[in-house]
């Protein structure tokens, strides 16, 4: 984890924003060490140039964390909208920042979910 809080540092996130973010990335990747790297590159390279592209969306979602489709849910808004914005640079690291903050809750969810109905 401190190779993750180095590479965020280093790609300038705020100090008080590098634990908060390494959990929810942790969380996402369910301790998978190459999920984990992989978000946190691709979380720490989107943070400095301070909105999301095409190929850190690529990363993301290959270490299984889709921001998009998070942000769909939570507004509205389809996928191909919110691509078509982050094409024009609208999607900032913020934005994606907060998508990350609710996936581990999405996770959650679908676990107590799962659980249910593996009971019934």
């Amino acid at each position: 984890m401190s190779k993750g809080a180095q590479l965020l540092l280093g790609f300038g996130v705020s100090l008080d924003k590098v634990m908060p973010t390494l959990k929810q990335i942790g969380d996402i990747s369910m301790g998978n060490a190459e999920r984990f790297n992989s978000l946190a590159l691709a979380f720490a390279q989107m943070s400095a140039t301070g909105r999301l592209m095409g190929q850190e969306l690529l990363q993301m979602v290959n270490a299984g964390f889709n921001p998009l489709k998070t942000m769909s849910e939570t507004t509205g808004k389809s996928m191909e909208t919110l691509k078509d914005e982050m094409s024009k640079g609208a999607i900032s690291a913020d934005m994606v920042a907060k998508a990350l903050r609710m996936q581990p809750q999405k996770v959650e969810n679908s676990t107590v979910c799962w659980r249910s109905r593996a009971r019934a």
